[in-house]
């Protein structure tokens, strides 16, 4: 990996930190409680505009410590084949002029890997209150971003992957949000909160560890 392409992952990993610990003054748009217990999402009330903007850098923070994982990881298991980092430009001329191929990675990275990559795409705005078809609008896009921007200069996009991120992404990440807000009801306890971490992490960045009241638990 060059020097640019490490310097330009910690920045997407910058910013995607400092806004998932950033707080807003303005309580309409931070994430709270109401008195009969129902949880009010980060931006819950916000223009869509606000909800994408937050979204979209947590998403590209979250795609650049992939990037740098899969950069570090062997050929074999990548699918980025050796030197392809010095012909960038080649490989993304190449995506915007030829037609996308059925790629032969591992199959836990695009029937496991790529699905939970969508559901991460879906929830970026999804868990910040934005419609259904609003998220399935950003996933969509941000899988194209990837396939055709991000990943595009070290592979041809992968027809597997156009079509399995973002269905399954949307699927996926809609039940997950409706499991999601209903732990978050009251509160999360303990071990709710660390099963949306892992599940649901964007929810997690954008509206934290709301935790339940000791009252109620």
């Amino acid at each position: 990996m060059n020097r640019f392409h490490f310097l330009f992952i910690l920045f997407l990993f910058a910013v995607s930190a400092r806004l998932s610990a950033q707080t807003n003054g303005e309580r309409p748009f931070k994430p709270h409680l109401l008195p009969d217990g129902e949880f009010v999402p980060r931006n819950a009330h916000a223009p869509f505009g606000r909800k994408m903007w937050r979204g979209g850098l947590l998403v590209h923070g979250f795609e650049g410590i992939g990037y740098g994982i899969l950069a570090a990881l062997p050929p074999e298991t990548s699918g980025w084949a050796p030197g392809t980092f010095s012909h960038y430009g080649e490989n993304l001329k190449r995506a915007w002029t030829s037609p996308p191929e059925f790629d032969h990675d591992h199959w836990y990275i695009n029937y496991v890997g790529h699905p939970y990559q969508g559901t991460v795409f879906y929830n970026a705005v999804r868990s910040q209150n934005a419609e259904m078809w609003q998220s399935a609008l950003f996933c969509t896009g941000q899988v194209f971003v990837w396939e055709f921007v991000i990943e595009a200069g070290l592979e041809q996009p992968s027809i597997q992957d156009l079509i399995v991120t973002p269905f399954a992404g949307i699927v996926l990440g809609e039940l997950i949000h409706h499991g999601t807000m209903r732990m978050a009801k009251n509160g999360l306890k303990w071990y709710e909160a660390v099963a949306v971490t892992v599940i649901n992490p964007m929810f997690i960045l954008n509206n934290g560890f709301l935790r339940r009241p000791k009252q109620i638990q």
